[in-house]
């Protein structure tokens, strides 16, 4: 069974560095969702980041479950090419050892990666918790902590327990109004549970035998501060007041010279953005924003995804993945 699993691992790996391949041109041109309607479209957005990933696991489901209600096949197709049964997994042994000089790369590579990722989050984590113990206001029905020396920011912080920070001397230098539009903002990250999804994104993204996520993942933020700032617009009935206080954030971050918030923050900084941001919501028609969480709207369509493969007939796809691994190795 460990020979079969490596090797459907490393097999899968091959199929999401394919699938990954394909998907980095493709980031290129994220911004045509925006032309044919779907600029908003936050969850697919996502699902475009977590898409070789995706492709990955769903070959190694392929491999290791060819189909639930069929019997072994491995006589029938005769010796041509290595099969991968977890009735015989002696059946692979040609292919363990390139499996696990692959898994080994795989794993030197991704490894220092995730591990960067991770200290960064988990540093998010505990300044969040900090943030979480200090005493908070509640404006708009939004509670907030205003903070000394936070880069001149509004974030939203944590993955667990999200929670609001604002700079205090941005805050003091926005009007009420504006106040009221940027907790606005920062709410529906929170509601969204945006952090939890920005992790994620980020954590599949180093996993991935090829780096291709970039764009996708720039274009997932881009895509869920605009859905944020539409949400701001509403709730203020204002689009005009929500685009005032972007540009007033960003001519206090300008003026006194901000240093770059924490990479997992979410935050009403537009920075470059800022002309298509505004843009967006002066030229956008009002209507409502979705607030749920973009991992929830991914994992259900992986789960029927999943049960589709599991249940379809016969074991067309996993003989082809068996016949491609044949010919690879010869």
């Amino acid at each position: 069974m460990s020979v079969v699993l490596l090797v459907a691992t490393a097999a899968s790996l091959v199929i999401a560095w394919a699938a990954a391949c394909v998907m980095l041109p493709l980031g290129r041109y994220s911004r045509f969702l925006g032309r044919i309607g779907l600029g908003s479209a936050t969850a697919l957005r996502a699902a475009f980041v977590l898409a070789p990933a995706v492709v990955g696991l769903l070959a190694m489901l392929v491999v290791l479950v060819p189909s639930p209600f069929s019997h072994c096949h491995c006589l029938e197709h005769g010796g041509h090419h290595p099969h991968l049964c977890v009735r015989h997994p002696w059946l692979a042994l040609p292919l363990l050892t390139p499996a696990a000089a692959l898994a080994a790369v795989w794993l030197a590579q991704a490894g220092w990666r995730a591990w960067a990722v991770l200290r960064d989050l988990v540093r998010s984590e505990r300044w969040a918790r900090r943030l979480a113990r200090l005493p908070s206001e509640t404006v708009g029905g939004i509670a907030v902590r205003l903070v000394d020396d936070l880069a001149l920011g509004a974030f939203t912080l944590g993955i667990w327990t999200p929670v609001v920070a604002v700079d205090r001397a941005l805050w003091q230098g926005l009007s009420p109004e504006e106040r009221l539009a940027v907790l606005h903002h920062e709410s529906a990250h929170l509601q969204r549970r945006d952090a939890l999804t920005l992790a994620s994104l980020r954590l599949v993204s180093t996993l991935l035998p090829w780096p291709s996520n970039g764009p996708w993942l720039r274009s997932w933020r881009a895509a869920s501060e605009a859905a944020c700032d539409r949400y701001a617009a509403i709730q203020v009935k204002d689009a005009t007041c929500v685009a005032m206080a972007l540009v007033s954030v960003e001519r206090l971050r300008a003026q006194l010279r901000a240093s770059t918030p924490l990479s997992p923050a979410l935050g009403i900084a537009a920075g470059t953005d800022l002309q298509v941001r505004v843009h967006a919501l002066l030229e956008d028609k009002p209507g409502s924003v979705p607030l749920a969480n973009d991992l929830l709207a991914v994992g259900i369509a992986l789960l029927g995804l999943a049960v589709l493969l599991v249940m379809l007939p016969g074991s067309s796809l996993h003989h082809f993945v068996e016949s491609l691994l044949g010919l690879l190795v010869r």
